[in-house]
């Protein structure tokens, strides 16, 4: 006697009966950022709806964003934002809060949590790295011309700065 199975779930079937004898392999599986979350026994293609991570945009399922995500399987959520100064490190398709362990730029980890960086101070690149100092070089003997320099530019232009001063004298 043959025994009926229900569909797994991310997967549905809309006939009656089995080509395999029931063991489910007669299913289809939900397409690519889509699932049934964890329904069972799906009739249905249209009960699958965009899978953790993914989002409706103009009817298709689409990666959430880099600095967001979405833990749910439903076709009307949105991605979330990820908390004020974290993010996802550049990973899109972020499927939890939890996945929002880096500080964006702006932000440097102190204590575990990621803050403003402080005056004077810059980081330009996702990720729990060190900040940059702002240097500011007088540049010129009258007018107090400023120009705002980052480390590495600020040592090329030290050097050539002094080949200038020495071929002078």
């Amino acid at each position: 006697m043959e025994v009926c199975q229900k569909c797994a779930a991310n997967s549905w079937k809309s006939t009656v009966g089995s080509v395999n004898a029931g063991d489910g392999v007669d299913c289809t599986t939900c397409t690519a950022g889509k699932g049934t979350g964890s329904v069972e026994g799906s009739i249905s293609e249209s009960a699958c709806k965009c899978a953790p991570g993914y989002f409706t945009d103009s009817g298709t399922c689409s990666l959430c964003l880099r600095n967001t995500y979405k833990s749910t399987t439903s076709n009307t959520d949105q991605c979330l934002q990820c908390t004020i100064g974290t993010g996802t490190n550049g990973v899109t398709g972020a499927t939890s809060v939890s996945m929002c362990t880096t500080c964006q730029p702006g932000y440097q980890k102190i204590a575990g949590s990621c803050t403003s960086c402080p005056k004077d101070t810059y980081k330009d690149v996702d990720g729990d790295g060190a900040l940059a100092v702002v240097v500011v070089v007088v540049v010129g003997n009258s007018g107090g011309d400023t120009l705002t320099l980052t480390h590495g530019v600020f040592l090329f232009f030290s050097i050539f700065s002094y080949f200038l001063n020495f071929s002078s004298l």
